[in-house]
This record gives structure tokens, C-alpha cells and sequence, in this order.
């Protein structure tokens, strides 16, 4: 299975995991630094979903957006989804319980390679 095909599962999961929890408005959202918004009665959420086809996770790293959301935005979570691609279990973090597991700071610098360079 492909990393979208697989990313789009543990997406599926977290809205149903929302919907039997109690926040049945679920909206995909892009660029802001988690992947969903999640509303109930008196409650939202948003929130990151990092996704595994594995039954476990060792690590998982986030993007400086990501981060800096997290950092700020009370109503952050962090949901990680196993076995994504078979029986999906989601594991809910809040903002608090992400940043106990934080472990370091690492930067990540992109080169961006026009098509021109390859001709």
C-alpha cells in the first residue's frame, strides 16, 4: 500500500474515532499545522494524525508548522494511528501529553532543485 493510501486510512480512522467520541463535525483542513478540526458540543480539537501501517511507533518527528502550532494552540492534539492499512487502533495525545514525549529539536533545511537543472 501506497504512503497516501496509507495516510488516508489513519485519516478515515481519526473521523470515526471523532464521530464515536462525540465530535461528529470532522473537517479536513491544510496548512496550519495539523490535518483536522474536530467540533462537539462545547469542544474542538485539532488535530495532527501521524499514520503507520506498523502495530507500533518508535519515534515520529513533526514539521516545524506542526510544532510551532502545538507550541501555541491550546486546543492541539496529536493522534497516532497503528496498523493504519489492517485494524486501526488511535492512540490521543493532548497538547500537555505530546510535549512530555517530546524529545529534541531538530532543524531540516530544503534545497529546491528547479527542472531546469536536469536538462
Amino acid at each position: 500500500m501506497s504512503n497516501a493510501e496509507t495516510e488516508q486510512n489513519g485519516i478515515n480512522a481519526v473521523v470515526e474515532y471523532e464521530k464515536k467520541h462525540g465530535r461528529p463535525d470532522v473537517q479536513r483542513v491544510y496548512k496550519c499545522g495539523y490535518d483536522l478540526v474536530s467540533k462537539g458540543i462545547g469542544s474542538e480539537r485539532h488535530i495532527e494524525v501521524k499514520t503507520t501501517g506498523k502495530d507500533i511507533f518508535s519515534f515520529r518527528w513533526l514539521e516545524q508548522l506542526e510544532y510551532d502550532t502545538m507550541k501555541k494552540d491550546g486546543n492541539w492534539y496529536l493522534y497516532l494511528v497503528t496498523d493504519a492499512n489492517g485494524t486501526p487502533r488511535v492512540f490521543e495525545y493532548n497538547r500537555e501529553r505530546a510535549e512530555r514525549r517530546f524529545s529534541e529539536e531538530m532543524r531540516h533545511y530544503v534545497f529546491v532543485f528547479p527542472k531546469s537543472d536536469f536538462k
